[in-house]
């Protein structure tokens, strides 16, 4: 009786209630991840990973704020006063709209909440980690033309290692 009160009220103010919300994920990440990837299935999966990582806010950037930022594909933002990790993902940047670069940006923010910056070995096992269970949900969906982990594996070695 309850269920089915929630749902008539989300129905009824519109309050954007989605299978994520009803499933227990929270709905401020599904929004943003669905103007990235059209599957529903890969919105849930990214929806759980933002959630596990406890991602504060994920927003997709448009026009000229994604130029302002040059070359990059998304960026995390940590303040670690009010503990809220932050992701922006420039849609505008060819490549940005990629698995690969979200879960890139969600362990950023997992890492963060653990004391590692940059691109160290912490941040690296988790998106190896995101990368894992991707292709166990996802058997033979390649990420840039390779197994999402070699694709992590071989885009880790351009950064530099800060050894946290």
């Amino acid at each position: 009786m309850l269920r089915a009160f929630t749902l008539l009220l989300c129905a009824t103010l519109t309050s954007g209630c989605d299978p994520a919300t009803s499933a227990g994920q929270p709905s401020r990440y599904a929004a943003p991840i669905s103007q990235m990837f059209a599957d529903p299935d890969v919105v849930d999966f990214f929806v759980a990973e933002a959630a596990s990582a406890n991602v504060t806010s994920i927003r997709v950037v448009h026009g000229l704020a994604a130029q302002a930022a040059g070359r990059t594909y998304g960026a995390t933002t940590y303040n670690s006063g009010s503990n809220s990790a932050n992701i922006e993902i420039f849609t505008d940047v060819p490549g940005a709209n990629s698995p690969t670069n979200l879960a890139h940006e969600i362990s950023h923010a997992w890492a963060f909440r653990h004391g590692c910056f940059n691109h160290g070995e912490r941040w690296l096992a988790y998106h190896i980690g995101i990368a894992e269970r991707f292709e166990a949900r996802f058997p033979g969906v390649k990420w840039s033309g390779a197994s999402p982990t070699q694709n992590v594996a071989r885009k880790a070695a351009r950064y530099p290692n800060d050894h946290c």
